[in-house]
Formats: structure tokens, sequence, C-alpha cells
């Protein structure tokens, strides 16, 4: 009596495992958040006077800008990491690949064209699959001639004081990404 019960039972939850769609992906990140901002253009500007001095100087500006707009990240617990695995989770639902390494090469904000001081969200990803497929995204150069106009952005002091900014920022930038896997 007892085997006529486990049968079926353990038949139904092998085949449930096997139907279910494997996603084995692994984010991997330790970069910190970077700004490349017009810090860097006022360095050379300033080298033209200060010599060596005004290239530090301008790197310096972008570095503060991005420990401001990291500290906003942080205290508000805003981690690249979930955001880019909800991300994929989403995109990914019901298909099933081999295990995949998705590595952060690069994230945080760069200066975007446009009237006032706007900022785009930036994020470079490596993938690599278990079964050799290999790429690279970089987001939004890649994307510039394809979608520039919708690439989302915002105001420079709306991103180093306003959280939720930094976070619909980094989701834009996230499922652009994941939308290529």
């Amino acid at each position: 009596m007892l085997p006529k019960i486990i049968i079926p039972i353990l038949c139904l939850l092998l085949s449930a495992c096997i139907s279910t769609p494997t996603h084995n992906i692994s984010i991997v990140n330790d970069q910190t958040l970077q700004f490349s901002g017009k810090g860097a253009g006022m360095g050379m500007m300033l080298s033209s006077s200060l010599g060596p001095a005004g290239i530090a100087v301008g790197i310096a500006i972008d570095v503060g800008i991005a420990k401001e707009i990291a500290q906003t990240a942080d205290s508000n617990h805003i981690a690249i990491e979930d955001i880019l695995t909800q991300a994929i989770k989403k995109h990914t639902a019901g298909v099933e690949f081999s295990s995949t390494v998705v590595t952060i090469e690069r994230f945080g904000f760069i200066s975007w064209p446009g009237k006032g001081d706007l900022l785009a969200p930036q994020l470079h990803v490596s993938i690599n699959r278990v079964d050799g497929e290999n790429k690279s995204i970089r987001f939004p150069e890649d994307f510039r001639e394809v979608s520039a106009d919708k690439i989302m952005t915002a105001p420079l002091d709306e991103v180093k004081a306003n959280a939720a900014t930094i976070n619909d920022l980094f989701h834009s930038a996230a499922e652009t990404v994941a939308n290529q896997l």
C-alpha cells in the first residue's frame, strides 16, 4: 500500500524538478559606484595653468560626486546586484539556459548631453556562460545610436539627493542589460 502512494508522489516531484526552468545565474561585483562627469574636462583646462595638479583636481571633483551619490544609494539600501538580479529574473522567466556568471565591470553615472547637468546610468557587464557563450554589454554606450532619446536621465542635483531617482535610473539600465541576455 505504501509503495503505491510513494511512487506517484516521487514521480510528480521529479517531473516538477525537470520541467522547472533553471536560473543558475551568479552576479559578481567588486566595483564601487563611479562617476564620469565634467570634472575630467575641467581638469584638462586646469592643466594648462596648474600642470598635472589641474588634472588631479578634475578627477577629484568626479570622485567626490561619486561618493555623494554612493552615500545616498547606500543609506537607502540600493544595491546594483539586487536590481540586476531582479531584472534578469524578470526577462528570463520561463527560459532555461546554462549556468551564467554576470560580472559587473563598472556601474555608476555619466554626464549626458542635453539641457542642464543631466546624468545617465552606466552599467557595464560581462556575461560568461558555461556553454562558452561570452559577451559584454556596455550601457548606455552600446545603445546611443539605437535609442539615445530613450535612455533615462536625471539632473545631477536630483541624483545626488534622491534615492528614488538613483533606484529608477539603475532599474532602467538593468532592464536594458537583462533584455540582452
